[in-house]
């Protein structure tokens, strides 16, 4: 989970803490909802990545089952929407039995990333947050959020 948090946050544009307080703050200030005791996440609001490239444009989620969903894109090549090299990585979390998986296959130009979505995975909604990490420089979008329901 650090590795995704330390790669997400440590673009040059966010230079006044480390890439975990930055993380964990967003979380606190932004995405902890409810009152005491009763305190909950709203996954909608977690940000995974914050960075100063173009994020991807015209998500789409395709389910073709409840185990092959593939997440698409449009990808035009132009100096405001990133570039067709940059890798696209896709984390996938299970919030009931508590486990996340990385898929890091995708760059822009492939226009969309498959989910290994296995039988173990129970969950009738998953959450899905994406974002893009500059080849050369490392340099990344800000994470997009989507919510799959399976059922």
């Amino acid at each position: 989970k650090r590795q995704i948090v330390d790669v997400g946050f440590t673009d040059s544009k966010i230079t006044d803490s480390t890439a975990t307080a930055n993380f964990i703050g967003q979380i606190i200030n932004n995405a902890i909802v409810g009152s005491y005791p009763d305190l909950k996440i709203d996954y909608s609001k977690v940000i995974i990545s914050k960075g100063g490239i173009s994020p991807l444009k015209d998500l789409q989620i395709t389910i073709n089952s409840p185990s092959d969903i593939i997440i698409s894109w449009s990808f035009t090549d132009g100096h405001f929407s990133g570039k067709g090299s940059d890798k696209v990585l896709a984390v996938l979390y299970d919030d009931l039995k508590k486990e996340y998986q990385i898929l890091e296959d995708a760059t822009r130009l492939s226009k969309q990333v498959k989910l290994n979505i296995t039988d173990q995975t129970t969950s009738a909604s998953l959450h899905v947050w994406l974002f893009c990490i500059e080849e050369k420089t490392n340099k990344v979008s800000e994470s997009q959020y989507l919510l799959i329901k399976r059922s």
